[in-house]
């Protein structure tokens, strides 16, 4: 699933040197992929794999929201161990 970035994607990171964009949008895909691969018998449940595959998907995307906040970014990019660390309890 492909989406062409805008700059304002460009400014929120998961880790240091990963865009939070890219990071959300691969593990959604291979959340994807893996759901697609395994062999989970659904359907004795009533569970359609296609829908399936795209609750993986927006579970994959949503996993790392937390990472977009102004908190999680100061954190990440803090150069200041003391402070750093501050932050993380």
């Amino acid at each position: 699933m492909g989406k062409e970035l805008s700059s304002c994607d460009f400014h929120l990171h998961s880790h240091p040197d990963k865009i939070l964009f890219r990071h959300l949008s691969n593990v959604g895909n291979k959340s994807i992929s893996t759901s697609r691969e395994k062999s989970l018998s659904l359907e004795k449940f009533g569970i359609d794999e296609n829908i399936f595959s795209k609750i993986s998907f927006l579970i994959g995307i949503c996993h790392d929201f937390g990472k977009g906040t102004d908190y999680f970014q100061r954190y990440l990019f803090e150069t200041d161990l003391a402070i750093q660390r501050s932050l993380k309890k």
